[in-house]
């Protein structure tokens, strides 16, 4: 459910920041590394489990456990993600939007 809404949420982002954004607005750059981090969480989770490897390569590690940490690690990133975002939105709807978007990554 989240994969779509981080995925918007960057995509915002990186396109509502000028050329060469990462080097005078160092806040972005580290919500726009959040924002792929935690998709890449999601990603890596959707492979392991579409695959079956929990049920059979690892089937011996603790998977409720796993999931929880790396939800938990999903929420933050994206809460800290979106927080950075919504400091600088004042005056772009791009950059207003990947904070909603951000924000309902989080919740769900």
């Amino acid at each position: 459910m989240e994969f779509v809404p981080t995925l918007l949420a960057w995509t915002l982002l990186v396109t509502a920041a000028p050329a060469g954004w990462c080097a005078y607005v160092p806040v972005l750059c580290f919500a726009a590394f959040g924002f792929i981090f935690s998709w890449l969480i999601t990603l890596g989770f959707f492979v392991v489990f579409v695959l079956g490897l929990h049920a059979t390569t690892f089937a011996n590690l603790p998977w409720g456990t796993i999931q929880i940490f790396g939800n938990l690690i999903f929420a933050l990133l994206c809460f800290i993600s979106t927080c950075c975002v919504a400091a600088w939105a004042k005056h772009s709807s791009k950059l207003q939007a990947s904070c909603a978007f951000g924000f309902f990554a989080t919740v769900f």
